[in-house]
């Protein structure tokens, strides 16, 4: 009974500290809404748990996402439901985590729509997990 209690106490803190170990590798990438009517990059892959911030750069802009994305959001100089997030001329900036792999197309209201004009894809990969082996005496 002793042993079983023991690996389960150090299954439970192995899993604690991948768990922590994910949260502390997250990255903040950046994708532009630009004057021109595009967002840069168009394409971004990420990992899950990542976070993307969106940033005017210039010109009448705001991003949501599309949908069916797997994380809904709906952006400018805040992020809500319209009309919060609706298209702004102001220079914004909004940073979004990603918790779920899976596919989240977005647009510009003003200049796009699901796969035209100014759009973009992100690809969130599952967070890839280091594995570790122990001995249990």
């Amino acid at each position: 009974m002793r042993f079983a209690s023991r690996n389960t106490l150090i299954a439970g803190i192995a899993v604690s500290l991948a768990l922590a170990s994910t949260a502390a590798f997250a990255v903040d990438h950046l994708v532009t809404a630009n004057p021109n009517l595009t967002f840069t990059p168009q394409f971004l892959t990420i990992n899950a748990g990542d976070t993307v911030t969106f940033t005017n750069t210039g010109g009448f802009h705001n991003v949501a996402s599309d949908p069916g994305a797997v994380t809904s959001f709906h952006c400018s100089t805040a992020c809500g439901a319209s009309p919060i997030g609706d298209p702004n001329g102001a220079l914004w900036s909004q940073r979004i985590t990603f918790p779920d792999p899976g596919t989240v197309g977005f647009h510009c209201e003003a200049h796009g729509q699901a796969g035209s004009g100014m759009f973009g894809t992100i690809t969130v990969s599952p967070t890839p997990v280091e594995l570790q082996s122990f001995d249990v005496e």
